[in-house]
């Protein structure tokens, strides 16, 4: 993750937006110009999250850079005790 947060401006200079907050998950937008790299905490059971269709979500498709979540048509699948990022332009 270190590596990662290293070779990204979005993770170390973007702006921050929280997209969801819930019992033990936590999913966050960074942005920074064009780039944006979403990040995903789940401290509890598997579960899944709908992200909501916003413009700053407005991406061609996400990337998985690490972990094992998945995205699938604005559905976020996290597995127990995780944390995935992906990356969007």
């Amino acid at each position: 993750m270190a590596k990662l947060r290293k070779s990204s401006k979005s993770l170390r200079y973007g702006g921050c937006h929280v997209v969801y907050a819930e019992d033990n998950v936590v999913v966050f937008l960074r942005v920074w110009q064009q780039q944006r790299m979403l990040v995903a905490i789940n401290r509890g059971d598997a579960c899944e999250v709908v992200l909501e269709k916003t413009p700053l979500m407005a991406v061609n498709a996400w990337h998985n850079r690490e972990g094992k979540g998945i995205i699938h048509d604005n559905i976020l699948t996290l597995p127990p005790i995780s944390a995935t990022v992906w990356s969007g332009r």
